[in-house]
């Protein structure tokens, strides 16, 4: 199990200046311990006078001064002892005032000097209640009276060292000094800057034992701060002592040498902080070399907001822009609305006030729509003490229409699924219609024969939308044929001018004639769409009420050329070439995926063509498409509506799980002569084969909701009645294409009677001949 390692000796400032803190509290306690055993037992003036002729630091005072350094330092143990530190404290305050009131309250002159002084008794107390305020816990007020109480002993006790190097004498005319010795003041001075080393979390603690230039700089001057003023005070009053100057000119030179030692610091303090601003200065300069090398955008904000350093990828995003301006202006929309986002939705401001990531639109100047990603966090402080922001911006424009397309293909998947299943029902529902007309034409054939004609067109051209519907359903790729290229033009033409407004009107310009290509045909009336409704969208978004759209179509010996062009804004040039590759769009808040014009390019790539496009410095642009032309004709399906033809004699099996469909079928067939039974599924038609005897022809669907398909059925029924022939009947235009060849002729619904019946003679003919 593994945890977070703990700093252990002086490595971090506060427990460096907690060392600091328990060395000086031992060094007080073997000073009183050489005190009472060397001085007083030993007889050494230096450890209880510090001086021949000055007051004695008695065995009273020692004792309460070793208490209050044993109380340090058990509170400044590993673990921490606060109630032995606190009865150790108050002990010596008891010890203290107990030797005060034993005095004589008149306080008489002629006390002998070595006791326990006024001053003496007023620094133990301020140092042990700074004890008992270090021991108080998380009173709120604990730190700062403690603060106070070191603080104020401080002062006294430098006041009486003071007294001592100046005028020992003018101490004792004060009572509250009189009979304070020497090495009490020392010993009390010493004590108080361990009670304050104690407390790291005070900042001027804190910054003396940082590793920081703050605190390399305390410490470097802290030492000579404090010595030379002794050292000029002591060194003066013994050159006047001696004679060698007077009073006045020691002044002189004592002032002229702090002033020389305030201009030094003051210099000091100048170029350090030039070597701060010059290393803040080179820490810029890596970082922003870092930053350079990233793929988002990053800018670096003091607090106010004020940009202090970006890479270049923000540079490249925002362009000429000022950092400033792009940060405050508007030209951010919502993803869900489009609306310009203002106020508290701005997205830097969201960013920079809360967490978590912030998405918007963007329109660069070039006319683009940006999906951009916000995102900040806080970077510390400068070397002004102002607090800094990080702004991440990223370009998420590819990713965001990746999901949106995938979006919008599964909801396209779901359209096409149910359009391939009404595709069917649609099929069968003519195929009826036009199995019925067959049989009426049969039996009154001089009936009416426009409105059979009538009836038939209708149901061809119902097939044919029936058909287009289906082809939503399934991929697209490898459905290549010979079609008639104008009809197909002409078709999406028809659909798509129905979704254009009255201020957009359409031209078309097509020759009328039967030009053959191969390609797949739903594929190029889908580009067809794609490109009428791409230049409807830009006129209508220029904010034109005379918009034109001219489809053209021109055949030669070598190519079929379709342009669709328009008199709306045209596209600028330095987006032209980017506009067929996948996501890139210029219409994100307004819907656009970015892959009409890639999937056009693919098509025509496919098909062996070529697209292009073209716009002018004025407006108007012209999408052409070039396909080779076919130099055969096509075979044309069921235009010549062939009589029916006599089946008497032949047995035959329907095998077809729509029951009208199905009907429909036993009922045209027998008008015919033919012999007729029905099955609804492969399984039901393999037991009728096996039960029923021999059958000449089998007439099935190629798809079933069953395990077995049109295919499988006919292959097994094949092996088990050889000589059997097979007719398909179905609504898949690529039945044919899918796997292996199938057994048989392939006839697509809505199949006409007398193509039916044509099929199934020449396959029970051919196969008796054989």
């Amino acid at each position: 199990m593994t945890g977070a390692v703990r700093p252990s000796g002086p490595s971090a400032p506060d427990e460096r200046a907690r060392l600091w803190s328990r060395w000086l509290a031992w060094g007080i306690l073997i000073f009183i311990l050489a005190n009472l055993v060397l001085g007083w037992g030993g007889g050494v003036d230096a450890l209880t006078r510090g001086k021949t002729g000055l007051a004695a630091m008695v065995p009273q005072t020692s004792l309460c001064f070793g208490l209050l350094a044993l109380s340090q330092i058990a509170g400044l143990g590993r673990r921490g002892r606060p109630l032995p530190a606190t009865g150790l404290a108050l002990l010596s305050l008891s010890l203290a005032w107990s030797q005060l009131f034993l005095m004589s309250p008149a306080f008489p002159e002629d006390l002998p000097s070595d006791r326990m002084s006024v001053a003496t008794v007023a620094l133990i107390t301020l140092l042990g209640a700074a004890q008992l305020f270090s021991g108080a816990g998380k009173w709120p007020g604990g730190r700062w009276a403690l603060s106070l109480c070191a603080l104020l002993a401080l002062g006294v006790s430098m006041g009486g060292i003071a007294a001592f190097m100046f005028d020992v004498q003018e101490l004792e005319r004060y009572r509250l000094f009189r009979g304070l010795s020497i090495l009490t003041s020392l010993t009390a001075c010493t004590l108080a800057v361990s009670v304050l080393l104690s407390q790291p979390a005070l900042r001027a603690v804190g910054i003396l034992f940082a590793r920081t230039p703050g605190g390399a700089l305390a410490r470097t001057f802290l030492p000579p701060a404090i010595l030379v003023p002794v050292i000029l005070a002591v060194v003066g009053d013994q050159v006047v002592d001696i004679g060698i100057i007077g009073a006045q000119a020691r002044l002189a030179v004592t002032t002229v040498t702090v002033i020389a030692l305030a201009v030094s610091f003051l210099l000091s303090v100048a170029v350090h902080q030039d070597m701060l601003v010059e290393r803040e200065q080179q820490h810029m300069k890596v970082l922003e070399t870092v930053l350079s090398g990233l793929e988002a955008g990053v800018v670096v904000l003091d607090r106010p907001g004020q940009p202090v350093l970006s890479n270049r990828s923000f540079e490249k995003l925002i362009g000429d822009t000022p950092i400033e301006e792009w940060l405050s202006g508007g030209g951010f929309r919502s993803l869900e609305t489009g609306m310009e986002l203002r106020g508290g939705d701005h997205p830097v401001d969201l960013a920079l006030s809360s967490d978590g990531h912030h998405m918007a639109y963007w329109r660069t100047p070039q006319g683009t729509d940006l999906v951009l990603q916000f995102s900040a966090f806080d970077a510390g402080t400068g070397p002004e003490g102002r607090a800094r922001q990080v702004l991440v911006v990223q370009d998420m424009t590819e990713a965001w229409h990746l999901r949106a397309s995938m979006a919008q293909t599964e909801r396209l998947n779901a359209v096409g699924q149910l359009a391939g299943g009404v595709a069917h029902e649609v099929t069968n529902i003519f195929g009826v219609i036009k199995l019925a007309v067959g049989t009426a034409e049969l039996i009154a054939p001089s009936g009416a024969p426009e409105q059979y004609g009538a009836i038939l067109n209708a149901c061809r051209r119902g097939g044919s939308l029936a058909e287009r519907l289906q082809r939503l359903s399934v991929s697209t790729t490898g459905a290549e044929r010979v079609v008639n290229g104008s009809a197909a033009v002409e078709a999406a033409c028809d659909l798509a001018e129905r979704g254009l407004p009255p201020s957009v009107r359409m031209i078309r310009d097509l020759p009328g004639t039967a030009d053959l290509i191969v390609c797949d045909p739903m594929e190029l009336e889908l580009a067809v769409l794609n490109l009428v409704l791409n230049a409807r969208n830009a006129i209508l978004e220029n904010g034109q009420d005379d918009g034109e759209i001219v489809v053209r179509l021109r055949i030669d010996d070598a190519d079929f050329r379709l342009s669709v062009s328009d008199n709306g804004p045209g596209i600028p040039a330095d987006i032209l070439s980017h506009v067929r590759e996948p996501f890139f769009t210029t219409r994100g808040a307004a819907g656009g995926t970015g892959f009409g014009l890639a999937l056009i390019d693919t098509f025509v790539s496919r098909s062996g063509g070529r697209f292009h496009l073209l716009s002018g410095p004025k407006g108007g642009t012209e999408a052409v498409i070039a396909l080779p032309v076919v130099r055969y004709t096509l075979a044309q399906e069921e235009d010549s509506r062939p009589g029916p033809t006599d089946l008497t004699g032949i047995r035959i099996l329907v095998v077809e799980g729509d029951s009208a469909l199905k009907g429909m079928l036993h009922e045209s067939l027998s008008a015919l002569n033919a012999k007729v039974e029905q099955s609804e599924s492969p399984q039901s038609a393999l037991s009728d084969l096996q039960r029923k005897g021999h059958f000449d022809v089998l007439i099935s669907a190629v798809g079933f909701s069953g395990p077995l398909s049109g295919r499988d059925l006919a292959q097994q029924a094949v092996a088990r009645q050889p000589g059997l022939g097979v007719v398909f009947v179905t609504a898949d235009r690529d039945a044919e294409q899918s796997g292996d060849a199938l057994p048989g002729p392939v006839l697509h619904k809505p199949v006409h009677l007398g193509v039916l019946s044509r099929a199934v003679a020449e396959v029970a003919g051919r196969l008796a001949k054989s």
